[in-house]
């Protein structure tokens, strides 16, 4: 086993073997050549061949001797280094990732800052980083604060700023908090920002939401929340005084579609009817459970979700129904689903375990299938697809976006209707209609009936192309 000494004055590391005491040198240009591809974890510390080496604790005598210009690891704490200018000029530097990205955080100068507390800083500032905010934002925020307790007046992005840092102060999560000043720096602070919040008016913040309220409907209802509680903020601390001009009812609800509204034309990304027999062909190659699962939830025309959550105890395979129980099915009411062959077949070739409660089992927790398993399928396949030069599985009508598993929910609905079905019957079976109940035993039966047959008819649709 070969022992290491770093050489402090040139950055160098020299290997010795303990057994024939022979020494090998590495200099500085070659253990950058020596450095691993891209995409291999690695610590801060230099590498060798490939194996990585941690940066030895180095003690204070031999931090003194450190003088070439770079930046040198000396240990103790992940990241900790001193940095050398050309000027000769020592100073502390923490490098750590922040939300994914390197950041360089200074420390101090040396030799002003000794080593032992520029490691209990460094220390600090990794434990306050692994709580989730930024020491930037936390600067920022504590300068805001002061402001705000001196001030009879201020702007939107000070008082924003106070406010994540009442929000971090009081125990809110520091990742949301930091995520929901990100997203108002990048589409408030550039229309409203400068303004002292006593200014803003109901259309300030029009001018805020109009542009994405339709092509980002989700951010922009965040948005708007955001904007109404930093400004309930304000309020709070006596810098305003009218009715927040963020707030929906009443307010914004009168020059802005309803939530509701915008979703209903939102659809999720789906295959042309014409699609949908070649794509369940090569489908049907496709390995693993959550392909299986995928299958299911288009022969039954239900949401991906209730599949995932499919137990054992919903399923009546004798008469090849399976029920969706009322807390799940978004009609009120428990939705009884016909099975066809196909899909009594997918579920029965589940293997069946007393200590699992779900149908289609995740292979190494034994949960259900992770809520990204089944898009995971479309996008592999949509790889294959395009990897073969052959038109991917997109929906043209929404920019080719690739399809999700979703959206086979629409390509159903537009079959049906291609071929006549009454749109009731296409709703009952998208249980998307709380209809009242039938009370006769055969009233319920015969919607049943009429669903299960055409589920058959797409069934045999889906299963109308064979590949060779």
């Amino acid at each position: 086993m070969a022992d290491q000494a770093f050489s402090p004055g040139t950055g160098s590391l020299t290997l010795a073997n303990s057994e024939d005491s022979s020494r090998r040198r590495f200099a500085p240009s070659l253990l950058s050549e020596l450095k691993p591809k891209s995409g291999d974890r690695r610590r801060v510390g230099r590498w060798v061949g490939f194996v990585p080496v941690i940066a030895r604790e180095l003690a204070a005598a031999e931090v003194g001797l450190i003088t070439t210009p770079g930046t040198h690891a000396v240990g103790g704490v992940t990241g900790l280094c001193l940095q050398v200018t050309g000027s000769g000029a020592r100073s502390w530097l923490l490098r750590i990732k922040v939300d994914s990205k390197r950041r360089e955080f200074g420390l101090g100068s040396f030799p002003t800052v000794a080593l032992p507390t520029a490691r209990d800083r460094a220390r600090s500032l990794r434990e306050r980083i692994g709580g989730g905010l930024d020491p930037a934002i936390q600067r920022r925020t504590a300068r805001s604060a002061e402001l705000v307790a001196q001030s009879t007046t201020i702007t939107f992005k000070a008082c924003t700023e106070a406010f994540i840092g009442a929000e971090v102060t009081e125990g809110r999560n520091a990742r949301y908090v930091a995520q929901m000043l990100r997203d108002l720096e990048r589409l408030a602070f550039p229309a409203v920002g400068g303004l002292s919040v006593h200014s803003i008016h109901p259309s300030h913040v029009l001018t805020v939401l109009e542009p994405i309220w339709h092509s980002k409907h989700a951010t922009a209802t965040k948005l708007r929340g955001h904007i109404e509680r930093v400004l309930a903020f304000a309020t709070t601390r006596g810098f305003r005084e009218d009715p927040n001009p963020a707030q929906w009812g009443g307010n914004l609800a009168t020059a802005l579609a309803a939530p509701k509204a915008v979703r209903r034309g939102d659809h999720h990304p789906s295959l042309p009817v014409n699609d949908v027999p070649h794509f369940i062909a090569q489908l049907r190659q496709m390995p693993g459970v959550a392909a299986q699962a995928l299958e299911l939830a288009i022969l039954t025309a239900t949401r991906p979700t209730d599949v995932r959550a499919m137990s054992w105890d919903e399923l009546d395979t004798r008469n090849a129904v399976w029920t969706i129980p009322e807390a799940r099915a978004t009609s009120g009411r428990p939705h009884r689903v016909p099975l066809s062959t196909r899909a009594t077949t997918l579920i029965t070739s589940q293997p069946r375990d007393l200590a699992q409660q779900f149908v289609f089992c995740a292979p190494r927790s034994g949960g259900p299938l992770s809520d990204m398993a089944l898009t995971a399928v479309v996008r592999r396949m949509n790889e294959l697809r395009t990897d073969s030069t052959q038109q991917g599985w997109t929906d043209p009508g929404q920019g080719h976006r690739v399809a999700v598993p979703n959206g086979f929910r629409t390509t159903f609905r537009a079959w049906a209707e291609r071929k006549k079905y009454a749109a009731q019957m296409i709703d009952q079976a998208l249980a998307l209609r709380a209809t009242e109940q039938p009370q006769d035993a055969d009233a319920q039966a015969s919607p049943l009936r009429q669903r299960t047959a055409l589920l058959i008819a797409w069934d045999k649709y889906c299963d109308s192309v064979k590949l060779k």
